[in-house]
């Protein structure tokens, strides 16, 4: 992984992992479009299981392994540092930085991702309890989506999804996206500092990560 040079400065009382957000934005991101399955309540068979299903995802590299307690430290050390940096997440360092972090520890069983050329593919087995009508039933598919970050501004588009083997319908991913690109800026105005971003975006099948100085 690229890394530039990080400064250790003291811990802030009350500096919680989620002001290095980026990262936490693309689970926040899957799960505020998938709500919006709460529409398909009429075709709640179709589109939903009783069960859940496995969610791993196979990932290249063979043997090798990744330092996923370093790459998390990393990681919030160069936040933290107020220093420009970029950072490069492959595969197996994205997935072991998600297993590492504490608040992902939920999601990790009923999600598995992986990094495409340009994309991000998704595979849920998300619980919908909780969600009247949906009680004891799970949502299992495979999704596609595009997720970028420009100089603060989040862009998340589902480009195709998979459930039951079968496709999701063109007016249903533009209903996903268009519900969901409104809830995600809502939840983003009150839950994550994006200042420090200037851009994410993926390419050739890698998470790059650019952060701007902090003002001072």
């Amino acid at each position: 992984m690229k890394k530039a040079s990080v400064v250790h400065v003291p811990r802030k009382r009350g500096s919680a992992v989620i002001k290095w957000g980026c990262l936490t934005v693309v689970i926040l991101l899957l799960l505020c479009l998938l709500s919006v399955w709460l529409f398909f309540r009429a075709q709640r068979r179709k589109w939903t299981d009783e069960r859940p299903i496995p969610v791993e995802l196979p990932l290249e590299g063979g043997s090798r392994q990744s330092d996923g307690a370093r790459i998390y430290r990393d990681t919030r050390r160069a936040f933290e540092s107020g220093f420009a940096q970029s950072l490069h997440f492959d595969n197996r360092e994205l997935n072991a930085l998600l297993n590492q972090a504490p608040e992902f520890k939920s999601l990790i069983p009923q999600m598995a991702l992986q990094l495409q050329e340009d994309s991000l593919l998704t595979r849920m087995s998300l619980p919908l309890k909780g969600i009247p009508g949906f009680e004891g039933r799970y949502l299992n598919g495979d999704f596609v989506f595009t997720v970028q970050i420009n100089q603060g501004v989040p862009q998340l588009m589902l480009r195709s999804g998979n459930v039951h083997g079968k496709p999701v319908p063109e007016h249903f991913l533009n209903q996903i996206n268009q519900y969901g690109q409104k809830e995600l800026l809502r939840r983003l105005e009150t839950q994550t500092d994006l200042s420090r971003i200037e851009s994410l975006r993926i390419e050739n099948g890698k998470l790059i990560l650019k952060l701007r100085e902090k003002s001072r």
